[in-house]
């Protein structure tokens, strides 16, 4: 345990003596994780190592209730906490020295993540021992990498180890799907997922963040908000839209007018209080 200072506390401190609190609680914070995912690969081995085939195709199998276990734990939705117990069997069952670098505070929970999702499709014991050492061995330095570096140096043990992986993810790249709702989501929204080409995804993200542009600087949204705007926006007008319409509240903006989703809902009102009985 640690006692979080007060601003005064911390206004005492020297420069040099600030940022190695910082560089202290950042590795105590990769510590913390390492301790709570092996907690977690703990919780699923107990619920799943020894589940015959019969269990494993219950409604209710090991994963769900170890899934129910961890979501409840960690206060995280289904989803969040099946990626946790995803991690968390990696690094307990494929990736010794990956976890140990994330036990020693070497390494960030993010760069793990990475780490644990682009190895996944390895499937050959010797190969993902020698993909393991060499990622270990130079992981410390991945947390100041951009994502795509990060993936891109993952990768390069990946294909030069197990290249049979490449081809399965190359496949994986022709399951491509779009879900909308979750059972989480609060009243009103909605939430929405899935898997494109990265080609179509590049495409899809230039154009949202061209239309978030059209604007103007006194729009109250944030850019994920602007970025929804636009992808709904594209839903009901199509490719000819050129700008959203601006919420700064100025009737002299040059965006301001009516939103264009405004004319696609129809809302019914139900004005008779006595049901209609329908006869089938």
């Amino acid at each position: 345990m640690f006692e979080v200072l007060d601003r005064v506390a911390l206004a005492e401190l020297s420069d040099e003596a600030l940022i190695s609190a910082v560089a202290t609680m950042t590795q105590t914070e990769a510590r913390a994780a390492a301790q709570r995912l092996a907690l977690i690969g703990e919780v699923v081995a107990r619920q799943c190592d020894d589940e015959d085939d019969d269990h494993a195709h219950q409604v209710i199998d090991g994963w769900a209730w170890a899934q129910a276990a961890v979501s409840a734990a960690c206060n995280l939705s289904p989803r969040a906490a099946s990626k946790q117990m995803r991690i968390a069997q990696a690094l307990r069952d494929r990736l010794p020295r990956t976890a140990a670098l994330l036990a020693s505070g070497a390494a960030s929970a993010a760069v793990i993540d990475a780490i644990t999702w682009r190895t996944h499709l390895v499937d050959d014991a010797d190969a993902l021992g020698l993909i393991d050492t060499a990622i270990a061995a130079e992981a410390g330095e991945y947390g100041a990498h951009s994502e795509k570096q990060l993936i891109g140096a993952v990768d390069l043990w990946v294909e030069k180890f197990d290249p049979d992986a490449v081809v399965r993810s190359r496949r994986a790249a022709k399951d491509l799907y779009v879900e909308f709702d979750d059972k989480d989501d609060p009243n009103g929204v909605a939430s929405f997922w899935g898997r494109l080409r990265v080609t179509d995804t590049k495409i899809l993200e230039q154009r949202l963040n061209a239309l978030a542009d059209t604007v103007c600087p006194n729009d109250p949204r944030r850019r994920g908000e602007l970025r929804a705007a636009a992808l709904a926006a594209l839903g009901v007008v199509g490719p000819a839209l050129e700008r959203l319409a601006c919420e700064c509240g100025d009737v002299t903006c040059e965006g301001s007018g009516k939103d264009p989703r405004a004319g696609a809902v129809a809302i019914y009102a139900l004005t008779d209080h006595e049901p209609v009985k329908i006869s089938v």
